[in-house]
């Protein structure tokens, strides 16, 4: 048999190369994706730690108004699994004897829980997309990144030593995270409040969502079409 040509040499370098690359594009493919699945147990567990970070031991009048807290995949995102923190409460739930309304308004209610998310998020392993809070009562709807509560929460110069990320059945190490978060204040000066105000989206996640996917459709027209 007589040996290849430098010719078929050359042709048969190039197919490699092109091989390779190929080869080398399918794995970035694959490597694109942010974040991770969690499995349906996973879910509903992170769900019930979160609203345990919302509601104190003692904090009577949050239990009395919480209706519901979970995370959800955020199924609008393209290259990117995660999950939105979902919060509703309603105020026409509190009852005290020594008081009438529910004393707490829905943007003092945003940030205090705004805070506590940004604590909750640096607990996990999992990627944490937005928090949306909805008032059922008065209908109020908003929502902020979970990546901004942590840029607004602590504030400098404020520091805090945060504890091992954990699992929700290391209860030992969840127990210090919600002593951590259930320290978190109150109040907030006026300067912070407004950076609060400023990115907080009065937007329900189903317009946020419908937004989001309209806007891949747009982007996936103006593709040229693949030959």
């Amino acid at each position: 048999m007589n040996p290849p040509s430098p010719a078929h040499r050359s042709v048969a370098a190039a197919l490699l190369l092109i091989a390779a690359l190929l080869s080398g594009e399918s794995h970035a493919q694959e490597t694109e994706i942010l974040g991770y699945e969690l499995e349906p147990e996973e879910v509903a567990a992170f769900s019930a730690a979160l609203a345990a970070a919302l509601v104190g031991p003692r904090e009577r009048a949050f239990s009395q108004v919480l209706a519901d807290a979970r995370i959800e995949w955020d199924h609008s995102l393209q290259g990117e699994i995660s999950y939105d923190l979902i919060v509703q409460y309603d105020p026409g739930r509190y009852r005290d004897s020594h008081a009438g309304l529910y004393p707490m308004t829905f943007e003092n209610q945003f940030i205090l829980w705004g805070k506590r998310i940004a604590l909750f998020t640096r607990s996990n392993r999992w990627r944490a997309g937005r928090f949306y809070l909805h008032d059922i009562s008065s209908g109020n709807q908003a929502w902020m990144h979970a990546s901004e509560t942590r840029n607004l929460y602590p504030p400098p110069p404020m520091k805090i030593t945060y504890p091992a990320v954990v699992d929700p059945e290391n209860s030992v190490g969840v127990r210090a995270w919600l002593k951590l978060i259930h320290k978190v204040e109150y109040g907030t000066d006026l300067r912070l409040m407004s950076l609060w105000f400023r990115l907080m989206r009065s937007e329900t996640r189903d317009d946020v969502q419908r937004k989001a996917l309209e806007e891949q459709q747009k982007a996936a027209a103006m593709e040229p079409a693949t030959p």
